[in-house]
């Protein structure tokens, strides 16, 4: 689940990363500068990558970036101005887009855990 997760979300932050070097705001709501365009493609890259070459680190790297959108979520909606951390736009469409992306992430990266987890601790049964 978690790789499916990667695969699909990965290739939709990337391609968000590079609408936003083409246009700002992304579909007409987000505001992206470079930096901003330049993370979410990095970050859509790593889980690509994650997703096709080393498909165990899946959930742990869902799991880092669903951390880094919800701290950003939270940084988004309570800073002031334009910019967050004065590095990257900010805006309240783009803290609604990272609180659903740490939400899925987090879901995504902890649910794979947990199963992992029960499946090692189940017993292998031989036939007889």
């Amino acid at each position: 689940m978690a790789r499916i997760i990667a695969y699909v979300f990965g290739t939709l932050v990337a391609v968000l990363g590079i609408w936003g070097f083409v246009q700002s705001p992304v579909l007409g709501i987000f505001p992206a500068n470079t930096l901003h365009s330049l993370m979410h493609l990095a970050i859509g890259i790593v889980l690509l990558g994650a997703a096709a070459w080393w498909p165990h680190s899946s959930s742990f790297c869902l799991k880092i970036f669903g951390t880094v959108y919800a701290i950003l979520a939270i940084l988004g909606f309570v800073a002031n101005g334009d910019l967050l951390l004065g590095l990257i736009d900010n805006s309240v469409a783009n803290s609604i887009l990272h609180t659903l992306l740490g939400i899925v992430f987090l879901w995504a990266g902890f649910m794979n855990a947990d199963r992992s987890m029960r499946m090692e601790e189940e017993p292998i049964q031989t036939p007889m």
